[in-house]
Protein backbone atom coordinates (compact mmCIF):
# COMPACT_ATOMS: atom_id res chain seq x y z
CA UNK A 1 0.00 0.00 0.00
CA UNK A 2 1.35 3.91 -0.68
CA UNK A 3 -0.27 6.67 1.41
CA UNK A 4 -2.01 9.17 -0.36
CA UNK A 5 -0.16 12.71 -0.61
CA UNK A 6 -0.19 14.68 3.06
CA UNK A 7 -2.83 17.32 3.23
CA UNK A 8 -3.52 19.49 5.94
CA UNK A 9 -5.76 18.65 8.52
CA UNK A 10 -8.64 20.64 9.96
CA UNK A 11 -10.69 19.10 12.76
CA UNK A 12 -12.85 20.64 14.38
CA UNK A 13 -14.23 18.61 17.43
CA UNK A 14 -18.35 18.11 17.71
CA UNK A 15 -19.01 18.30 21.17
CA UNK A 16 -16.12 20.90 22.54
CA UNK A 17 -15.96 23.39 19.58
CA UNK A 18 -12.30 22.86 19.83
CA UNK A 19 -10.18 22.92 16.60
CA UNK A 20 -7.22 21.40 15.49
CA UNK A 21 -4.81 22.63 12.47
CA UNK A 22 -2.00 20.25 11.70
CA UNK A 23 0.44 21.81 8.51
CA UNK A 24 2.33 19.50 6.71
CA UNK A 25 4.58 22.02 5.52
CA UNK A 26 5.22 23.38 8.72
CA UNK A 27 4.86 20.23 10.52
CA UNK A 28 3.70 21.68 13.49
CA UNK A 29 -0.09 21.19 15.00
CA UNK A 30 -1.86 23.72 16.66
CA UNK A 31 -5.01 23.52 19.37
CA UNK A 32 -7.27 26.63 18.99
CA UNK A 33 -10.73 27.76 21.50
CA UNK A 34 -13.88 27.49 19.75
CA UNK A 35 -13.11 31.22 18.67
CA UNK A 36 -10.08 30.21 16.90
CA UNK A 37 -7.46 31.72 18.82
CA UNK A 38 -4.47 29.20 19.46
CA UNK A 39 -4.36 27.82 22.80
CA UNK A 40 -1.28 25.34 22.63
CA UNK A 41 0.77 24.04 19.74
CA UNK A 42 3.26 21.09 19.23
CA UNK A 43 5.93 20.26 16.70
CA UNK A 44 3.96 17.11 14.42
CA UNK A 45 2.28 16.32 11.83
CA UNK A 46 -0.49 14.22 13.04
CA UNK A 47 -1.29 12.63 10.18
CA UNK A 48 -5.08 10.98 9.17
CA UNK A 49 -5.17 9.77 12.38
CA UNK A 50 -8.71 9.53 14.63
CA UNK A 51 -8.81 13.07 16.57
CA UNK A 52 -10.08 13.27 20.69
CA UNK A 53 -9.87 16.58 21.98
CA UNK A 54 -10.38 16.72 26.05
CA UNK A 55 -13.13 19.04 27.04
CA UNK A 56 -11.00 21.43 27.98
CA UNK A 57 -8.91 21.01 25.19
CA UNK A 58 -5.67 20.25 27.43
CA UNK A 59 -5.02 16.55 26.15
CA UNK A 60 -5.29 15.10 22.32
CA UNK A 61 -5.65 11.19 22.00
CA UNK A 62 -4.84 9.82 18.46
CA UNK A 63 -6.15 6.60 17.30
CA UNK A 64 -4.35 4.58 14.22
CA UNK A 65 -1.69 5.10 11.82
CA UNK A 66 -0.62 8.70 10.36
CA UNK A 67 -0.48 7.15 7.14
CA UNK A 68 -3.49 5.18 6.82
CA UNK A 69 -6.02 6.28 9.67
CA UNK A 70 -8.02 3.36 11.02
CA UNK A 71 -5.51 0.97 9.00
CA UNK A 72 -2.80 -0.47 11.36
CA UNK A 73 0.75 -1.07 10.82
CA UNK A 74 1.30 -5.02 11.35
CA UNK A 75 4.50 -3.96 13.90
CA UNK A 76 4.57 -4.14 17.58
CA UNK A 77 7.11 -0.96 17.22
CA UNK A 78 4.07 1.48 16.12
CA UNK A 79 1.96 3.06 17.94
CA UNK A 80 -1.77 2.76 18.10
CA UNK A 81 -2.40 5.34 20.27
CA UNK A 82 -1.01 8.51 20.86
CA UNK A 83 -1.95 10.83 24.31
CA UNK A 84 -0.55 15.12 23.49
CA UNK A 85 -0.93 17.27 26.09
CA UNK A 86 -0.22 20.61 27.20
CA UNK A 87 3.39 21.09 28.24
CA UNK A 88 3.55 17.22 28.92
CA UNK A 89 5.62 15.01 27.04
CA UNK A 90 3.78 12.48 24.60
CA UNK A 91 2.95 8.99 25.42
CA UNK A 92 2.62 5.96 22.82
CA UNK A 93 0.73 3.09 23.93
CA UNK A 94 1.31 0.23 21.55
CA UNK A 95 -1.81 -2.76 20.55
CA UNK A 96 0.38 -5.16 23.21
CA UNK A 97 -0.02 -2.80 26.28
CA UNK A 98 -3.83 -2.58 25.24
CA UNK A 99 -5.35 -5.99 24.78
CA UNK A 100 -1.88 -8.75 25.91
CA UNK A 101 -1.30 -9.84 22.50
CA UNK A 102 1.53 -8.44 20.03
CA UNK A 103 -0.53 -6.96 16.82
CA UNK A 104 1.64 -9.84 14.72
CA UNK A 105 0.27 -12.28 16.72
CA UNK A 106 -3.85 -10.88 16.42
CA UNK A 107 -3.44 -10.23 12.98
CA UNK A 108 -3.25 -14.11 11.82
CA UNK A 109 -6.47 -15.06 12.68
CA UNK A 110 -7.14 -12.47 9.84
CA UNK A 111 -4.48 -13.37 7.01
CA UNK A 112 -6.94 -12.43 4.73
CA UNK A 113 -7.26 -9.16 5.60
CA UNK A 114 -4.20 -8.34 5.58
CA UNK A 115 -2.98 -5.31 3.03
CA UNK A 116 0.38 -5.47 1.04
CA UNK A 117 3.45 -4.13 3.14
CA UNK A 118 1.87 -5.49 6.46
CA UNK A 119 -1.31 -3.67 6.90
CA UNK A 120 -4.82 -4.09 8.48
CA UNK A 121 -7.40 -2.20 9.07
CA UNK A 122 -8.37 -1.71 12.63
CA UNK A 123 -11.94 -3.02 12.39
CA UNK A 124 -10.10 -6.44 11.82
CA UNK A 125 -9.03 -6.17 15.08
CA UNK A 126 -10.23 -3.59 17.24
CA UNK A 127 -12.51 -0.90 17.69
CA UNK A 128 -11.53 2.57 19.84
CA UNK A 129 -15.07 2.48 21.45
CA UNK A 130 -15.02 6.05 23.36
CA UNK A 131 -12.65 7.98 25.64
CA UNK A 132 -14.06 8.07 28.81
CA UNK A 133 -12.51 11.74 29.84
CA UNK A 134 -13.53 11.28 33.46
CA UNK A 135 -12.33 8.11 34.28
CA UNK A 136 -8.69 8.92 31.64
CA UNK A 137 -9.50 5.60 29.88
CA UNK A 138 -9.70 4.76 26.18
CA UNK A 139 -12.40 2.17 25.68
CA UNK A 140 -11.85 -0.68 23.16
CA UNK A 141 -13.35 -3.94 22.13
CA UNK A 142 -11.41 -6.39 20.34
CA UNK A 143 -12.13 -9.06 17.32
CA UNK A 144 -13.87 -11.17 20.17
CA UNK A 145 -16.14 -8.26 21.66
CA UNK A 146 -14.32 -8.25 24.69
CA UNK A 147 -13.64 -4.61 26.65
CA UNK A 148 -9.96 -3.44 27.00
CA UNK A 149 -8.88 -0.12 28.52
CA UNK A 150 -5.83 1.90 28.23
CA UNK A 151 -5.11 4.40 30.59
CA UNK A 152 -4.65 8.12 29.04
CA UNK A 153 -2.18 9.41 32.16
CA UNK A 154 0.50 11.62 30.81
CA UNK A 155 4.31 12.18 32.51
CA UNK A 156 5.10 15.60 33.02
Amino acid sequence: MKPAPPEDIDFRDPDFGWILHSSVEAKRTEIRDPAGATVWSFNEYIGQREIHLSPDGNRLVLFGSQYFGSTLRIDNAVEILRVIGVNREPRNIYFDQIFGTRIEAAAKRHRDSIKGGGWIASMALCRLERIDWDADLAIFEDDAGNIHNARLRMVS
